[in-house]
């Protein structure tokens, strides 16, 4: 048997100093390390947003009248209009 090849019953795989250590281990941007950054949308805190805590989107949407949004939306997308 030659210094390469493992005793028998023993793992034929390089362990110990040869492998990276349990804190560096590898990482997801290890390997796509252009990855998009999405902290940014995690930035906004209650006190950014224009509505108070109570107000209900649910309510809101029902309260709309969807004919008028319809005829807003229709007409937006079919009045040509110059800059």
């Amino acid at each position: 048997m030659n210094d390469k090849t493992p005793p028998s019953g023993q793992c034929p795989f390089l362990h110990g100093s040869l492998t990276r250590s349990k804190s560096s281990e590898t990482r997801n941007q290890d390997w796509w390390s252009n990855q998009l950054n999405l902290k940014i949308l995690h930035q906004n805190d209650q006190k950014s947003n224009p509505l108070d805590s109570h107000f209900n989107y649910a309510d809101a949407f029902l309260s709309l009248n969807l004919d008028d949004v319809k005829q807003t939306i229709k007409h937006a997308l079919t009045d040509s209009q110059d800059w």
